[in-house]
């Protein structure tokens, strides 16, 4: 117990010294918000206009599914002129995934990537439409995917077993197993 009370007083800055975006990122792995957010805050007096300070406090809102806070700290982001690159764009994404809004991942990642969406956003829109049940949705995006993503092929068969759908889960279990890895 004491060496974790000493742990949370150095991740506050209580010992005296700046906290780290390494500690940061530990937080927001976790998706922590609050504590988070306390240290996203100090960590701002020196590196205001830090992307990778900013994205890392969007990643604990992402992993937290908490898409309202996301949107919010991504506006502070563009307001303060804080630069803006693809990976603010996947944490969005991840956030709105992750919070069950499947409609504002999939128009996220159509609308803020002109290539159109990553493999990464891809995943995630299989995952969240096959976790909420729209499995010709997770399809279709599957589909779309250039190589093999275990977990989001993992979330679509399971989304089609859970259905009781067993034969067309056994058909994209034989679509996969073709697709490159």
């Amino acid at each position: 117990l004491p060496m974790r009370s000493a742990r949370c007083l150095r991740s506050h800055g209580a010992l005296g010294r700046q906290p780290t975006s390494t500690e940061l990122n530990i937080l927001a792995t976790a998706g922590n918000v609050p504590e988070a957010s306390r240290l996203f805050q100090e960590l701002q007096q020196s590196q205001p206009d830090s992307t990778l300070i900013w994205n890392t406090m969007l990643k604990a809102h992402a992993n937290a599914g908490d898409f309202v806070g996301a949107t919010l700290h991504c506006s502070r982001m563009v307001s303060r002129g804080v630069r803006v690159n693809s990976k603010t764009v996947g944490k969005l994404v991840e956030s709105a995934a992750n919070a069950g809004d499947g409609e504002a991942a999939e128009w996220l990642s159509l609308s803020a990537m002109s290539s159109g969406p990553s493999e990464i956003s891809l995943s995630m829109l299989v995952r969240v439409w096959a976790q909420l049940g729209e499995l010709a949705r997770a399809a279709a995006w599957l589909a779309r995917m250039s190589s093999v993503d275990h977990v989001a092929c993992m979330a679509l068969l399971n989304g089609f077993a859970r259905t009781g759908m067993l034969d067309i889960a056994s058909e994209w279990l034989y679509k996969m197993s073709s697709m490159r890895a």
